[in-house]
């Protein structure tokens, strides 16, 4: 939950699930095992020691020959063992992060007839991964081979040296058949222990992944002075001073020196072609990551000096790709607000146009919608995505094309419905349909990382640059890439044969 969000893409949600289980549970099953079973042997190990003192020391001195032999053989055999469970705990689960994405994309495989693709690379995966688990049995195997040697070995070389000693008359036969017997119980802990290092290595290789996750960077770390808003004192400026951002992963910037103002409750427009960098300013404003040069600032505080939760719970979105989970209708919209009541539910319904449809179900509210919303249509689930933003009364609302998988009738009543939504509301607005961002308080245009235009839009339409270019072609008054001369399209010239026929 506090990895960065780029780190969580690329455990990918099979993987997570996988490093809770095997990981995670493995943890569980090493403790368990290292609760009984090395304790206890260690106790008869300290004891025969003790007792063994007492009858002769010398042959003591050579029974403790056997544990540095145990201490570095099995260091030499658990380095080799240990790395290996580590590579097939990694590959379990780059197995079932696939497995769950194919299941996810079940419609795209079997639109493209991929299902044997699939199989025979999840086949393979899972081969490579059982070879791996035979070579670390093997090596398990091994440890336990060199005990069953070992063992004897050192209870014959023990008698042979205590027989000489009865029959030289240093030691008599009852003290010999007891220090043998006693022999035995210390030589059982060693191979209790020494079976025991070698059945953890799989837990202490989980245990490796889990403690290398739990060391990697948080998500937003708040420091310790960290500012703490609430309704009462937000007032909702939103300032992006010089940002310049690149994702973790990439050496390519996304934006570069950004300069953008949002006063209380105004509507800020973003537009420009898909990758300009629209989304990633607006996930820099959530703080969903910090700008890597630059400040976002919320009334003045740097985003970074803001406790994030309480920022977050002053936050509200509705994203292009709606995820809506498991559950019925009510537990979705009621999942910005704990305690909703049905009332709540029912009337942020009604402002994001779903009470309509949701009445027509044979449940209403309490309809299960499957997985990601699966019984529903696209259109339903954006405006459940919007009814969950409404109940959340956020201070600060970003819209990511929140309109975009509704037909035209449906997004004339949501329009109207976010109009009363967005009032006194701080909004940032992502829109490829130029119309509906015709009223916004402030449009900023930003193509390759970068703001070259703002303004309202009679300003930006009057000043005859990109941003009234965008909406002529929308309108279908100009054609996507024709030329222009200050800022009005050049006439297509048609083809002879076009012409021709036209003629």
């Amino acid at each position: 939950m506090n990895l960065p969000l780029d780190r969580v893409y690329r455990i990918k949600s099979g993987g997570a699930a996988s490093l809770l289980r095997e990981d995670a549970g493995g943890v569980g099953e090493l403790v368990f095992g290292m609760l009984y079973n090395p304790w206890s042997a260690l106790v008869q190990l300290v004891a025969s020691l003790v007792i063994l003192a007492t009858v002769d020391w010398r042959l003591l001195s050579g029974a403790l020959v056997l544990i540095p032999l145990v201490y570095f053989s099995h260091k030499t055999w658990i380095s080799r063992i240990r790395p290996i469970h580590r590579d097939i705990r990694k590959q379990r689960q780059d197995i079932d992060s696939h497995a769950t994405e194919v299941f996810g994309g079940m419609r795209v495989v079997r639109a493209f007839d991929r299902g044997r693709t699939e199989s025979d690379r999840s086949s393979l995966a899972n081969h490579l991964m059982a070879r791996q688990e035979l070579f670390a049995w093997w090596w398990a195997r091994a440890v336990e081979l060199l005990w069953e040697v070992l063992l004897p070995t050192a209870s014959a070389g023990l008698l042979f040296y205590g027989g000489w000693q009865v029959v030289e008359g240093r030691l008599t036969l009852g003290d010999l058949m007891m220090f043998l017997i006693y022999v035995v119980m210390l030589l059982e802990p060693l191979a209790v222990l020494a079976n025991t290092a070698t059945s953890l290595q799989s837990g202490l290789a989980g245990l490796d992944r889990v403690l290398d996750l739990m060391a990697e960077p948080l998500e937003a770390p708040t420091t310790p002075d960290a500012v703490t808003i609430d309704r009462a004192t937000f007032r909702g400026r939103v300032e992006l001073r010089d940002v310049s951002f690149k994702y973790p992963t990439s050496e390519e910037w996304v934006l570069r020196d950004i300069d953008l103002v949002a006063e209380p409750g105004q509507m800020v427009a973003l537009v420009g072609p898909s990758g300009a960098g629209k989304t990633t300013l607006c996930n820099l404003v959530a703080r969903f990551y910090d700008p890597v040069q630059g400040q976002v600032l919320l009334d003045g505080v740097d985003l970074r000096q803001i406790d994030v939760g309480s920022f977050r719970r002053l936050l509200g979105i509705v994203e292009q790709e709606v995820f809506l989970f498991d559950g019925t209708i009510a537990d979705n919209i009621a999942y910005s607000k704990r305690h909703a009541t049905p009332a709540e539910i029912r009337r942020a319904a009604e402002v994001a146009n779903a009470a309509e449809f949701i009445d027509r179900l044979e449940h209403g509210y309490d309809t299960l919608i499957g997985e990601r919303g699966v019984k529903l249509s696209g259109g339903q689930r954006q405006r459940l995505a919007i009814a969950r933003a409404v109940l959340a009364d956020p201070g600060i609302l970003i819209l990511d094309e929140a309109t975009s998988n509704l037909d035209t009738e449906s997004e004339r009543l949501i329009q109207h419905s976010l109009g009363e939504l967005m009032r006194g509301r701080t909004t940032f607005v992502i829109a490829h349909r130029l119309s509906t961002i015709a009223h916004a308080d402030r449009i900023a245009v930003i193509e390759g990382g970068r703001i070259i235009e703002t303004g309202t839009h009679e300003e930006l339409m009057a000043a005859s640059g990109r941003y009234r270019q965008m909406v002529r072609i929308q309108t279908g008054l100009e054609r996507p890439g024709a030329e222009t001369v200050n800022g009005h399209p050049v006439p297509e010239v048609a083809h002879p044969h076009v012409a021709a026929r036209s003629g």
